[in-house]
């Protein structure tokens, strides 16, 4: 049973902390009145500054009798100035949306979140949607590929300016990312890629672990079963608890069946499939090159590496 003593410096140690809790919760609120005070500040000074320029041009406009004909003639272009900006102002006015999305904020707890609960934030959660995640996440490694990630670093090591443009580079690309506030999904998203990546770097020369069986079975695989998402290797843990979440790889040891059988196309040229098939006597086997990825990652480089 603990002392009195020890009860007194608990609920003492309680009270200091609920001052404290109470002194940051103060001071919060204190910036956001102060950050809202200053909007509006500048808000009314522009308001002021556009009323006394109209003002000014009502000045202009009013005619007096001794006025000159060159002053007419610039008082009456003077007013169909005016009326084209008022009437390019107010279809401006009308051509903007009424209504936007919310800002989605960032948790307070973004460290729990999990991949069902962001799905589910994003409006992308049920099985309808697996095929549009899945192909999020594909563009989320090849952009990050483009990017030029280091997988020798760590994540806080990695260049800041290099993930803004790849966040950037995936928002552009989808959407509904571009409304959740200083990039955080799109942040959670490339950091989760990343720690898969850097997992299956780590494990897949370690026997006995699930990434060296899964290479294993994918090096017995002949080459035509490979998948473009083989490389990475990010969804397919189901240690990681994804669930339906992400496209799961099997791991049997059943022997792969035959390839289709098809035309031998000759050395180098493209097929209607978007791959280039070398000669199996140069090589002693079969070997696929995915074209449009290489394109894909050459079209972005630019973008992300200025």
């Amino acid at each position: 049973m603990p002392s009195s003593a020890n009860k007194e410096n608990h609920r003492s140690g309680l009270d200091r902390q609920r001052k404290l809790t109470s002194k940051l919760r103060q001071t919060r609120e204190a910036q956001r009145s102060a950050r809202l005070d200053q909007a509006a500040r500048k808000q009314r000074k522009a308001r002021r500054k556009v009323l006394k320029a109209r003002q000014a041009e009502d000045a202009l406009t009013v005619e007096h009798p001794d006025d000159s004909d060159e002053v007419r003639q610039l008082r009456a272009s003077l007013a169909r100035a005016r009326g084209e900006r008022d009437a390019a102002e107010a279809a401006g006015s009308a051509s903007r949306p009424t209504r936007s999305l919310p800002t989605i904020p960032r948790p307070r707890q973004l460290s729990q979140l999990t991949i069902r609960e962001l799905r589910r934030i994003l409006g992308m959660d049920g099985s309808a949607a697996d095929a549009k995640w899945n192909d999020l996440r594909k563009k989320t490694r090849r952009f990050m590929d483009a990017g030029l990630l280091r997988l020798d670093l760590g994540w806080k090591d990695q260049n800041p300016r290099q993930l803004l443009k790849l966040y950037d580079a995936i928002e552009d690309v989808f959407e509904p990312l571009k409304r959740c506030s200083n990039h955080w999904a799109t942040e959670f998203i490339v950091h989760d890629s990343f720690s898969s990546q850097k997992a299956y770097e780590n494990c897949k020369d370690k026997e006995g672990t699930y990434r060296y069986r899964t290479r294993q079975n994918r090096r017995e695989r002949p080459s035509w079963d490979h998948d473009d998402n083989d490389d990475d290797d990010d969804d397919t843990n189901p240690g990681r608890g994804l669930g339906p979440l992400a496209s799961s790889q099997s791991n049997s040891q059943e022997p792969s069946p035959e390839p289709p059988q098809s035309p031998e196309a000759p050395e180098g040229d493209d097929d209607n499939s978007g791959f280039v098939q070398s000669d199996p006597g140069r090589f002693g086997t079969a070997q696929m090159f995915t074209t449009r990825s290489v394109r894909s990652l050459r079209a972005h480089t630019w973008y992300l590496l200025l």
